[in-house]
């Protein structure tokens, strides 16, 4: 505190923001007399990550690109062959198209019908009540996504590792696999895929490279291969064919199988 007869009392009031060494850095006294908080930069500073309770969460993710996060407790167990209790209050026409349980300290990655891909932390993702609709992809921190542009996989990770892979497919029924930590970057709207004019993106899955590939078209037609038959691509490929389509048909989802 400081002032005089001239001038009502002020009070400063400063907050330790880092630790050096184990130990914290000490507020100083500048010449006017008000506290300066020291910021010590080291390798062994706190990440705002440190500072989230790491807590299990229920992620929902709507057709129409809404994503909510729920306390795992909002889902409470019921007796077998119960109704249910409402978990989402969804636009007429919407749909949910992905539900896992997660934790707050993992990434999920966003993947666009444009090839690109914007990563977002769980804990970043707005709670929301149990009825409630979500909040909008595009709203969320470092997601920039277009009127014409659709959310068409969501991965939840908790890191890049090695010996992890993931999975394209697109509309003309172009496959590609590329290792998982060329997308480890902190750069959000990377080029997940490198899209030929007319395509799009449909789907991405998380893989180990053993599985078997499934590739759906609209009209029926399927097709089942080893993974080891798509090499690893770059980030920014094309990829290969995976399936030849008739011309009225494109490709409608794809699938891992051990």
């Amino acid at each position: 505190q400081r002032g005089g007869p001239e001038h009502g009392p002020e009070f400063h009031t400063f907050t330790r923001v880092t630790f050096e060494a184990g130990r914290e850095t000490s507020p100083s006294l500048s010449p006017d007399g008000e506290f300066i908080a020291y910021a010590a930069r080291h390798e062994g500073d706190l990440d705002v990550q440190d500072l989230i309770a790491e807590e299990d969460v229920v992620i929902t993710v709507s057709r129409d690109g809404y994503v909510k996060r729920q306390p795992i407790e909002n889902f409470r167990r019921q007796g077998r062959g119960g109704k249910g209790i409402r978990g989402a209050n969804l636009k007429e026409e919407d749909v949910i198209n992905d539900v896992f349980t997660t934790t707050t300290h993992n990434w999920l990655l966003f993947f666009t019908s444009r090839g690109k891909v914007y990563r977002v932390k769980v804990h970043e993702v707005p709670e929301s009540g149990r009825t409630a609709r979500g909040t909008y992809a595009a709203n969320l921190p470092g997601v920039s996504i277009s009127g014409d542009e659709k959310v068409q996989a969501v991965i939840d990770l908790k890191e890049y590792s090695e010996g992890r892979y993931l999975l394209f497919a697109t509309r003309k029924g172009m496959v590609k696999k590329t290792a998982l930590p060329e997308y480890d970057s902190p750069r959000t709207g990377l080029a997940a895929i490198n899209l030929r004019p007319g395509d799009e993106l449909i789907d991405v899955r998380l893989t180990d490279g053993k599985d078997d590939v499934i590739l759906v078209s609209r009209k029926g037609q399927e097709i089942r291969f080893r993974e080891s038959l798509v090499r690893p691509m770059g980030r920014q490929t094309a990829g290969v064919i995976g399936m030849r389509l008739a011309a009225d048909d494109v490709g409608a989802g794809n699938a891992g199988l051990r």
